[in-house]
């Protein structure tokens, strides 16, 4: 009996029913959802932190590349490529305008007679074949020593805006331009004091031709900058200041960023060649556009051009330097202005003959330079072929 007595267990009682409070149930309820719309949001962030991340190094990655397709190597060469002749190329010349937009090249005006406001376009992109353009109106005579540039307005349409030049009578002082989607010249009307000078140099930039240099029929040189907004065509002559370039012409200019760029040039009349500098040959002169300051650029080396190539030469900007090319003693020679070295980079592939007053513009896209045109005095020829400058590395 003792035994079963200490075995027996009475049984459990039933657990107490739970009472839930509705109060905090809807709080622990509302606090579920708050948590799961965090962690919701959290994953979304991340996943945006995400996409962000992978955005930002395609975009770094995107602009090294750029930088270096915008960058000169250490060591590189120039490729010389002959463009190819057809019917339609224009008649041999020198000292003619020629303008680059849009992957087109542009070219008129020199030392050959031909009609007025006749332009020849050259389509880098496509089949690499010179036409005639079809345009309207009364554009500028055939003069040599034109100075001129593009403008694009704020529509989009652009414009070839040509100035000045030395005619059959003499000096002439009015102002064109051709508009590229109507093909219609028109002369025009400008206010401002407008350069009395023919021979200048002229580069395009934000909505402004600015214009330096060249001489007058007494023969006065000069080193004065014009500047013609293209907007309301209103002529204003910069008030400068740091170390300019002495009066020259014959010289050559290019624009970088927000700087011009003079190179060469003649500073005495009648001085074939300019062996009587006032600063040697390895000197460029740069006009930052927005402060108006005036340095020189460039370090002394033997890769510099000599001083009988600063004339009749051309001075390009492409990628981070400036490429000096022809002139009366031919060459090639390169400024990299990150570290205003000199280099004199050899050339290879066509033989493209010595030549002075030609043209040579800088297509980015295409990464390359092309020239057209010029003239080599000592054989007494003209020249109306193409050629084309690409870089590669060595």
């Amino acid at each position: 009996r003792s035994r079963e007595k200490t075995d027996f267990m009475p049984p459990k009682p039933p657990p107490k029913k739970k009472i839930t409070n509705p109060i905090k149930a809807a709080a622990a309820e509302e606090e579920a959802e708050k948590k799961a719309q965090e962690e919701k949001e959290a994953e979304e962030e991340k996943r945006r932190l995400e996409f962000e991340r992978e955005r930002q190094e395609a975009e770094a990655a995107e602009q090294e590349a750029l930088a270096r397709k915008n960058l000169f190597p250490p060591k590189f060469r120039f490729r010389i490529s002959n463009v190819g002749w057809s019917a339609d190329n224009p008649p041999a010349r020198f000292g003619h305008l020629a303008f680059g937009l849009q992957g087109k090249l542009f070219v008129m005006g020199g030392n050959r007679r031909e009609a007025s406001g006749t332009v020849y376009t050259l389509d880098v992109t496509a089949n690499k074949r010179w036409y005639k353009m079809d345009v309207k109106g009364q554009g500028p005579p055939s003069y040599t020593a034109q100075s001129g540039g593009t403008y694009t307005d704020s529509d989009g349409t652009s414009y070839l805006v040509v100035y000045g030049g030395v005619g059959p009578k003499g000096e002439v002082h009015c102002l064109y331009a051709l508009n590229l989607t109507t093909l219609q010249w028109a002369e025009l009307g400008f206010s401002g004091t407008a350069p009395r000078y023919h021979g200048m140099s002229c580069i395009s930039y934000n909505g402004c031709l600015y214009f330096f240099g060249g001489r007058n029929p007494e023969n006065r040189l000069s080193n004065e900058v014009f500047c013609l907004n293209c907007e309301m065509y209103s002529w204003e002559k910069l008030e400068t200041s740091g170390t300019a370039p002495t009066p020259r012409f014959g010289h050559a200019a290019t624009v970088r960023n927000d700087c011009m760029y003079i190179s060469g040039g003649i500073d005495k009349i009648g001085c074939l060649e300019p062996t009587r500098y006032r600063e040697p040959s390895s000197t460029i002169f740069e006009l930052n556009l927005s402060t108006r300051i005036w340095r020189s650029v460039g370090k002394p080396s033997p890769d510099a051009p000599k001083n009988a190539q600063l004339y009749g030469h051309t001075c390009t900007a492409h990628k981070n330097g400036l490429v000096l090319i022809g002139g009366h003693n031919g060459g090639v020679n390169v400024l990299n202005l990150d570290t205003e070295r000199w280099m004199a980079p050899h050339t290879n592939g066509a033989d493209m003959p010595p030549r002075t007053n030609h043209s040579v513009v800088s297509f980015f896209e295409q990464e390359i330079l092309l020239v057209f045109g010029g003239e080599y005095k000592k054989l007494n020829v003209e020249y109306n072929d193409s050629y084309t400058f690409k870089m590669f590395p060595e």
